[in-house]
C-alpha cells in the first residue's frame, strides 16, 4: 500500500475499537447509544448509515459502511468549474483534445479553452500536472514531478 493510500490515524481506530467492544458487550440487541456511538467515531470521509428501525425485523440495527474509493483529487481543483473538472478527469485519462470534444459533443477549442483555464485556475504547468493533481497527488507533488521529469503539453 502506498504511504498516500487512506489510512486512519490512531486515536480514530481508538475511538472505533473502544465504540465497538462497548457495542459487543452488550450482548445480542444493541442499545441505541452504542450504535450512535459507533457512528459518531466514524472517519467524516466514511459514510455510515445506522438503520435503527431495522431492529423490529432484524434483531438488531443495519449497520451500512460506504467507503469512498478512487482518486482524491488535489484540492488544487477545486476552483475549478464541474465542466472544466470533467476535461481535466479526461485529459488524466490519457484522452487528447480531439477525443475529448468528440466523447463530449463539443468543439475542440472549446476544450483547448478549459484546458487552458484549469491551467491558470491551479497555476499547474501544463496537462501532465493537472493529470496527477486529479488522480490523487497535490500540486505541490505535480510540480515537482514535471520539473523532475519534463512535460509536454498536446
Amino acid at each position: 500500500m502506498s504511504h498516500r493510500a487512506s489510512r486512519l490515524d490512531p486515536p480514530t481506530l481508538a475511538r472505533l475499537r473502544t465504540a465497538v467492544r462497548a457495542a459487543q458487550a452488550t450482548g445480542p440487541t444493541l442499545p441505541r447509544a452504542e450504535v450512535l456511538a459507533v457512528h459518531a467515531a466514524t472517519p467524516p470521509e466514511t459514510r455510515l448509515t445506522v438503520d435503527l428501525a431495522a431492529t423490529a425485523e432484524l434483531g438488531m440495527p443495519l449497520l451500512v459502511v460506504q467507503v469512498p474509493i478512487g482518486p482524491r483529487p488535489s484540492p488544487v481543483l477545486r476552483a475549478l468549474t464541474p465542466r472544466e473538472f470533467e476535461v481535466v478527469g479526461l485529459v488524466a485519462a490519457g484522452f487528447a483534445n480531439k477525443e475529448i470534444a468528440v466523447r463530449l459533443g463539443v468543439e475542440t477549442s472549446t476544450i483547448k479553452e478549459h484546458v487552458h483555464r484549469a491551467l491558470g485556475k491551479t497555476g499547474l504547468p501544463n496537462r501532465a500536472a493537472l493529470a496527477r493533481a486529479y488522480v490523487g497527488g497535490d500540486a505541490a507533488d505535480a510540480v515537482d514531478r514535471e520539473a523532475q521529469f519534463g512535460g509536454e503539453d498536446r
